[in-house]
């Protein structure tokens, strides 16, 4: 374990090499701060445990080993503002966050390191939403679940709408049926009434008239004619 109160490395050749793939700026000096560096020599190598730098201003997170032959084999995920890199970089990170190129948010820069301490070679091993894309595409997706939730509100409110109209309609058109249901059986209740009304009447007249006929004829046998 090794414990780096304080230290930097200024234009390094390895700042140098990062620098020409990702086109970032203020990367002459790698700092090391208050950092507990965990390595292990072995078969004449040595391999550190992931630990933190700023490549310039840019925060780093190293790993990997070197060997006493100057090799080098490290990995970097490098934090930057994705309107920082270059113009290739920039656009493969447009498609990652879904942005169409305007690239606002910090991303993460896989780079892998290779070759020597004196001919060092940097490679682009692709790049990852960093937390400030993580957190717009958090907001993104709620405001577009928002926006459908209200597209969704708003049809199922047309439709409830709609379907109420619907019910009033068939509602009024059932009160309108039974009204005429209604004055339709009185209209018929009416002919009934008169029709057996007319039939009483017509009855007790040609009753009346028997009785009238019947009356006379007793009245004949009374009184014959003289």
């Amino acid at each position: 374990v090794l414990d780096i109160e304080d230290a930097a490395v200024e234009d390094s050749k390895v700042v140098g090499a990062i620098t020409s793939i990702t086109k970032v700026s203020n990367t002459k000096t790698i700092a090391i701060k208050d950092t507990e560096l965990q390595f292990e020599i072995k078969d004449g190598r040595v391999f550190v445990q992931p630990f933190d730098v700023n490549i310039g201003n840019f925060k780093t997170v190293i790993a990997g080993s070197n060997g006493i032959d100057g090799s080098l084999d490290y990995d970097l995920k490098m934090t930057v503002p994705a309107g920082s890199v270059g113009t290739a970089v920039n656009s493969a990170i447009a498609k990652l966050t879904g942005d169409g190129g305007n690239v606002s948010s910090d991303i993460v820069l896989n780079l892998g390191l290779g070759g020597t301490y004196d001919d060092p070679k940097v490679n682009l091993g692709g790049a990852e939403a960093g937390q400030g894309a993580k957190e717009a595409a958090k907001v993104a997706v709620k405001e577009k679940v928002d926006e459908q939730k209200e597209k969704l509100e708003v049809e199922v409110n047309k439709k409830k709408e709609a379907a109420e109209a619907e019910a009033r309609k068939k509602a009024e058109e059932a009160k309108q049926k039974a009204q005429a249901a209604k004055e339709e059986a009185e209209r018929k209740a009416k002919e009934e009434a008169d029709r057996l009304k007319q039939e009483a009447e017509k009855k007790a007249n040609e009753a009346k008239e028997e009785v009238k006929e019947e009356a006379k004829k007793k009245l004949k046998k009374l009184f014959p004619p003289r």
